[in-house]
């Protein structure tokens, strides 16, 4: 992972070159597209992602995953977010949660984000281009609920040094895959599930309501006790209310 990286002052966005590069036959297992700026970033559910030039870690991870089922995508966002999240604790200490699907907080504050776009052949993920946002030195935020690793510690980092502990982080995690032990994977992810048993507010259909996430399924839906019964969500049927 990460031996070769393209370096970009300035893009519209790591993850639509990366897929450009898969579509065109010219990808690599384990290449690194990344930016000190992205003009078009781009989170889940068509969210923007705006970063400071030059203050953060903005890039995509090809990754060319060995016999991955279509089924099964969700177990790669959880070694992605479980590799992001073990970095983040190892620089911020505890407080540090994975919000579901696949940002990562400390505390209440997005610190990360992730999406995933995946290439599809029959069955079988081909390829996946992994985007990952991660606030490192930003100190100003449009939004209370961001943070960065600066703001948390109090400390400025060198971009390139954490881009290297974060790989290795992410290739750990990563390992989970071959070997399919997916019981592990599901314990450590729902250990580091924000919320987890804990009473919550979301909107569903437009509506606030009240409920306990108790789990993740197989699929990567949100599993949601409620005083009228168990509720199951897809990632875009419901939005948490932090």
């Amino acid at each position: 992972m990460g031996k070769n990286i393209i370096y970009l002052t300035s893009c519209h966005s790591t993850n639509d070159i990366a897929t450009h590069k898969v579509r065109s036959g010219l990808a690599e297992n384990g290449e690194i597209i990344i930016a000190d700026e992205q003009t078009a970033g781009r989170g889940l559910q068509g969210n923007r992602w705006i970063s400071r030039k030059g203050a953060n870690l903005m890039f995509s991870l090809i990754l060319k995953p060995e016999n991955l089922r279509v089924a099964d995508q969700f177990r790669l966002s959880q070694c992605i977010a479980l590799g992001v999240a073990g970095f983040v604790a190892s620089v911020a200490g505890p407080g540090v949660s994975v919000k579901w699907p696949n940002d990562v907080l400390i505390g209440k504050q997005k610190v990360a984000g992730i999406l995933i776009e995946n290439t599809i052949r029959g069955q079988m993920i081909a390829f996946s281009v992994v985007g990952i946002g991660l606030n490192v030195n930003e100190t100003a935020f449009d939004n209370p609920r961001t943070t960065s690793l600066s703001a948390v510690t109090g400390r400025a980092f060198d971009l390139e040094e954490q881009m290297g502990s974060l790989l290795c982080f992410l290739e750990e995690s990563l390992a989970i895959l071959p070997a399919g032990d997916w019981q592990v994977l599901d314990d450590r992810y729902l250990n580091q599930l924000f919320g987890l048993n804990e009473t919550r507010e979301f909107i569903a259909d437009g509506q606030v309501f009240s409920g306990v996430p108790s789990g993740i399924t197989p699929e990567g839906r949100l599993i949601i006790f409620t005083g009228s019964g168990t509720r199951i969500f897809d990632i875009k049927e419901v939005s948490w209310v932090l």
